[in-house]
């Protein structure tokens, strides 16, 4: 059953602590897009959260507890973002970021899924990609 339609390249998605709130990165719409999920599963109320730079491919995402999401899709950088789209924090790394997640025992680790390229010719030759991962003051939710 499709439930939304006209999303663009999403690269991730994500679900408010509650349940209540569907969030997707429209990667090259450079935007979150969220939706009111219902009782039935229906998403409705869909709305811009975020619209971004156009040089931020929103990819993989999550949320903390202040209901900042951590964005992955600006080069080298993860960046965290409030509902409007400010960015409160930029975290560099040596490479492309292309996934965010919030764990550990305190769900205080910005693990971020990087790779010196996206070119699948590069990649496949070299495996590359690392997982990063730094120490930060907010907390994810709890899933």
């Amino acid at each position: 059953k499709i439930v939304a339609r006209d999303l663009f390249f999403p690269g991730g998605m994500i679900l408010s602590e509650n349940a209540s709130t569907l969030i997707v990165a429209e990667t090259l719409r450079h935007r979150l897009t969220a939706f009111d999920i219902e009782s039935d599963g229906r998403l409705e109320n869909r709305r811009v959260w975020a619209q971004l730079g156009d040089d931020i491919n929103p990819d993989g995402i999550c949320m903390d507890r202040e209901e900042a999401i951590w964005v992955a899709g600006m080069g080298e950088y993860a960046l965290r973002v409030k509902e409007g789209g400010e960015i409160i924090r930029k975290v560099r790394s040596e490479r492309r970021v292309f996934s965010t997640t919030l764990g550990g025992p305190e769900k205080r680790h910005l693990l971020m899924c990087t790779s010196v390229s996206r070119d699948p010719v590069i990649t496949r030759r070299t495996p590359n990609a690392t997982i990063d991962v730094i120490e930060v003051d907010i907390p994810g939710i709890e899933c």
